[in-house]
């Protein structure tokens, strides 16, 4: 389906030329990621595709860069090309470039571009060259290929990864038979989502701490740059907070910031739509409000409930009045409440709140953190009363509520404290979401660390032959993707899975695109294997039998290896010494803030 690339212009009555493009991004509503550039970050020209705010195009599609230079429209000649996230990065693709045009209200050049017919089903790298300006810029992981576009598809639900968060360290959420970290059970859930091979994968905020955002939010771009599938992603209380100027307590010291602000520099838009497949998905920012309203100190703010701008406001009404699908909201915090209105922030009357908590109900937790404006929180359940479901993350834990004719759909924790460490599936039919439960009410969501890839040794005796391990600690059997380079033949077969795809790499080498389903487990502790081969026959030419096990191939032990396949049915503990503040009042923060 062909969009208006620039449909934001329909609500912000914008004078922008408009060309059709099969991007799937609907309208940008945060105007000031539109109107400024400021410096620092990741995004200093290519200010769509992103990594947060990526794009899902076919071969044969027209897509749209858009590329900030404030130049008046002077520059005529821009070089775009792909090279993929995952695999052969060396290698590229030419973007032949269609069409030219300039928006001097934002100074953002708008080209649009033809995805080659023979471009290999994958996830890439965006690289712009503006040879004028001697200026070369990247955004990693932005462009996701895919074969077709159905009704029918599969995409996952991401919460609360929370980079650097000590509290996944202190109370680790395994449920696994694995030793993992708050940093290495996000590594392995790529994994299992790339082997998953979604469509697209929503991220429901809290993607960094929020103790010193420099050192997260460089960490959390460099933790999801190779993601291998494409994100949206919206932020959440501990990636917005605010400090309205510089603040020292106990001898720590707190610079003037704004996490808003770094989210448009490393990741996107705060707040914007996409369509793909008969859904409307509306990414929207539930810790919207002034820096005022937001103000901390590290980690300790009054108001880390959800909040949202007039602006914003009007751009949800527009976006969802010129939806041409189901509309499907995901955002942070859970307009369903409780509340508690806005407050001014000061770290004494901070404290002092705590401990009058703990007096009149026996617990520092603060459980009146969902939303702090009831008005704005009872306009939005009213706007979504007639859709289907809502994502929400910020508790740490699975849940679904009921109001009225719409679910809303709780996710748990990445990365963080909570229940356990887990994801969601979204299985989409015939335009309709019909199933997002693992298991039952206990487990909503997959528990991460129990589905591994392992691409096995080449046997020197079967050069025709490739195998691979799928382990699988699930209760429920689920579609995986496994990649395999195989020597180039005419005919692949494979035994326990079906070829889906291939492309030649070279004229020796194919990729041969495999699904299986994963096998069931009794529980946890008794893991099932299923072993898949792929054999090659009518072979063209001579067969290289070395180094060609598999592409993205994991090793013992890893996840993974679908990444960007077509699609089927940091060490950071030194730094925690810097948290020493925080530590001093976890046991106050363990809902406090989430």
């Amino acid at each position: 389906m062909a969009r208006t690339a620039w449909a934001v212009a329909i609500w912000a009555g914008l004078s922008v030329a408009c060309f059709a493009s099969d991007d799937p991004l609907v309208s940008v509503g945060d105007q000031k990621y539109l109107s400024e550039n400021p410096s620092g970050g990741k995004i200093t020209h290519i200010k769509y595709p992103t990594l947060g705010c990526a794009t899902i195009l076919k071969p044969g599609d027209s897509g749209t860069a858009w590329i900030w230079l404030d130049d008046a429209g002077s520059t005529s000649v821009f070089q775009l090309f792909l090279s993929p996230t995952i695999g052969d990065t060396s290698s590229t693709v030419d973007l032949p470039v269609t069409g030219i045009s300039y928006d001097t209200s934002h100074s953002i050049y708008k080209v649009s571009y033809l995805v080659p017919t023979t471009l290999s089903p994958d996830m890439y790298d965006l690289h712009v060259s503006i040879p004028s300006q001697s200026i070369i810029d990247i955004q990693y992981n932005s462009v996701r290929i895919v074969p077709v576009e159905t009704g029918t598809y599969t995409f996952i639900v991401v919460a609360d990864p929370q980079y650097n968060d000590p509290r996944g360290m202190l109370e680790p959420g395994n449920y696994n038979t694995g030793n993992y970290d708050s940093f290495t059970i996000v590594e392995q859930m790529k994994k299992e989502i790339r082997a998953l091979n979604p469509t697209f994968v929503i991220v429901l905020g809290d993607v960094t701490f929020g103790m010193d955002y420099e050192y997260e939010y460089e960490g959390a771009w460099n933790m999801w740059k190779d993601a291998g599938f494409p994100l949206f992603m919206v932020p959440g209380n501990h990636d917005g907070m605010a400090t309205v100027e510089n603040r020292t307590f106990l001898g720590f010291g707190c610079p003037k910031r704004d996490g808003l602000e770094d989210w448009r520099k490393y990741f996107g838009p705060n707040y914007f739509s996409f369509e793909f497949g008969g859904q409307h998905l509306q990414a929207v920012n539930s810790f919207d409000g002034s820096p005022e309203r937001r103000d901390s100190f590290l980690i300790v703010n009054e108001n880390h409930g959800g909040d949202l701008s007039q602006e914003q406001m009007d751009w949800i009404t527009a976006d969802m009045a010129g939806a041409q699908g189901m509309v499907v909201p995901y955002m942070h915090h859970s307009p369903l409440g409780p509340y508690r209105e806005n407050g001014e922030f000061g770290m004494f009357s901070w404290i002092l709140e705590r401990i009058w908590d703990f007096i009149t109900t026996g617990s520092f937790d603060d459980f009146s953190q969902t939303w702090n404006s009831q008005s704005t929180a009872d306009w939005m359940k009213q706007q979504y009363s007639v859709l289907p479901m809502v994502f929400i993350g910020h508790n740490h834990n699975d849940q679904i509520k009921q109001y009225n004719n719409t679910t809303y759909r709780l996710v748990t924790t990445a990365g963080s404290s909570g229940e356990y460490w887990g994801y969601t599936v979204v299985n989409v039919e015939n335009q309709s979401i019909v199933d997002t439960v693992y298991l039952n009410q206990n487990f909503m969501s997959i528990p991460t660390g129990n589905l591994f890839l392992k691409h096995l040794d080449p046997d020197p005796h079967e050069p025709n032959l490739r195998e691979a391990e799928v382990r699988s600690g699930l209760s429920k059997s689920y579609p995986v993707t496994l990649q395999f380079l195989m020597p180039a033949g005419q005919v692949y077969e494979a035994t326990n899975g079906t070829v889906i795809a291939q492309a030649p790499v070279d004229s020796s080498i194919t990729r041969v695109w495999v699904q299986a389903d994963s096998p069931v487990a009794t529980d946890i502790m008794n893991p099932e294997r299923l072993t898949v081969q792929v054999t090659a026959s009518q072979i063209q030419g001579s067969v290289q039998t070395s180094g060609t096990g598999s592409a993205g191939s994991a090793g013992a032990g890893g996840g993974g290896g679908a990444c960007g396949a077509p699609l089927g049915s940091g060490n950071a503990q030194g730094h925690l010494l810097l948290l020493g503040l925080p530590l001093l009042f976890l046991g106050l923060l363990r809902r406090n803030g989430r």
